[in-house]
């Protein structure tokens, strides 16, 4: 009974995997920062949009992705910028006259001016 428990438990992984199909078009690496992106508190909806960007990027130009892939790491590497991905995946419900906004706003430009001559900017 309990291999039978362990066989459907596995079936419904392997389900749920399809279901996403980010783990039938994309390479490892890039689930890997789906999952990543998931693990950081990222929404699902911009972890869809992100996917779908990559599935694009693969279809249209696979021969950037390897770079992309290591700027993507980097981005999540570095704790500012991470923390701006997510401020700015938050931000979307915020009311457009949330003074939240501003602050954002002026972090990013910060962050912009900060990295604008780094040829490693981290790529998010």
């Amino acid at each position: 009974m309990q291999r039978k428990i362990d066989q459907l438990t596995e079936s419904r992984r392997r389900i749920a995997e399809l279901d996403s199909g980010e783990r039938l078009v994309l390479p490892p690496e890039v689930v890997a920062i789906l999952d990543r992106m998931r693990g950081l508190g990222i929404s699902e909806r911009r972890v869809r949009l992100e996917r779908d960007a990559w599935i694009l990027m693969q279809a249209l130009d696979p021969q950037v992705m390897p770079q992309r892939i290591r700027e993507k790491n980097a981005g999540f590497d570095d704790p500012e910028t991470t923390r701006l991905y997510l401020a700015c995946d938050q931000s979307v419900d915020w009311d457009p006259y949330d003074p939240r906004l501003d602050r954002l706003i002026d972090d990013l430009d910060a962050w912009e001016i900060k990295n604008a001559g780094d040829g490693s900017r981290p790529g998010t």
